[in-house]
């Protein structure tokens, strides 16, 4: 199975954190949303989603791929759903 490799950027800090795997986009910018409704304003405007690579669990190979934004804190912000 393929999966979506992602990595938070803190735009303060001015770095990506540490990777995580996710099913694909759609569940990780989910998981974020999460997230940022869990974090203070401050913080969560900080931070954005970014699709790094792609992991392949049957093989155990990580592949990266050229970043793209998959959703900004502030996006999320108020929003109950």
């Amino acid at each position: 199975m393929e999966r979506v490799v992602i990595a938070l950027y803190d735009s303060v800090a001015g770095e990506f954190g540490v990777p995580a795997s996710s099913v694909n986009e759609q569940t990780a910018v989910r998981e974020f949303q999460v997230l940022v409704q869990n974090m203070p304003v401050m913080v969560a405007t900080d931070n954005e989603l970014y699709l790094i690579g792609s992991y392949d669990t049957k093989n155990g190979v990580i592949t990266s791929c050229e970043h793209k934004l998959l959703a900004r804190g502030v996006d999320f912000l108020g929003s109950s759903k």
